[in-house]
């Protein structure tokens, strides 16, 4: 379940635009070449009374660059540049650094990612049935297999202004859910030094 959330968060990420027609949507990524932010996630769990809270980083940038960094409670992190992929944690101070590119599980995450990254629309469309809404829309997925059984609604909700969501809710069959709220978005800017580095 862990690795199944991990995976859904990561492709779940605020790089979708305001949808009015689909023309004006997908010609809004087109002008997207990077982005970064800042992220809040709640984890609501039926066995905590209060929610799991994390923070961190976001950032991408075209064809394949994705950068998730947790910063608190417990830092740790991934890393996909082009074919390499990068996981980390810190651990006593030291940084563990583990290549996970030969990995199948984090092969098909790059595939999810690259896949919503892009807004294939296509791919998506095999995956989700795709329910737009006033402020943003609700992917239902279509597909038998353990990701898609377990989650049973991804709801996106989109900035007013800007081409990206401006928080995410995951839905689980058990009823439990994970908020994601994105701010301090950054379009077209140059990344920190070391972004590119786990």
């Amino acid at each position: 379940m862990k690795s199944l959330l991990f995976l859904t968060l990561f492709f779940l990420h605020p790089f979708f635009g305001i949808l009015a027609t689909a023309a004006e949507d997908y010609s809004r990524f087109a002008q997207v070449e990077s982005l970064s932010c800042d992220f809040l996630m709640e984890r609501h769990l039926a066995i905590a009374e209060k929610p799991l809270v994390s923070t961190g980083s976001f950032y991408f940038r075209r064809p394949d660059f994705l950068r998730w960094d947790y910063k608190k409670p417990l830092p740790h992190g991934l890393l996909i540049n082009g074919n390499k992929v990068f996981s980390w944690r810190d651990e006593a101070g030291k940084r563990v650094v583990n290549d996970n590119g030969s990995q199948r599980m984090a092969r098909q995450m790059a595939d999810q990612l690259r896949m919503f990254l892009t807004m294939d629309m296509e791919q998506i469309g095999k995956k989700y049935k795709v329910i737009p809404y006033p402020e943003g829309v609700d992917l239902l997925p279509i597909q038998s297999g353990q990701e898609q059984q377990q989650i049973v609604k991804i709801r996106l909700v989109f900035d007013r202004k800007l081409p990206v969501v401006s928080q995410t809710v995951i839905t689980e069959k058990s009823g439990e859910e994970t908020v994601i709220s994105y701010t301090g978005f950054q379009i077209n800017k140059p990344f920190p030094p070391g972004t590119d580095r786990p």
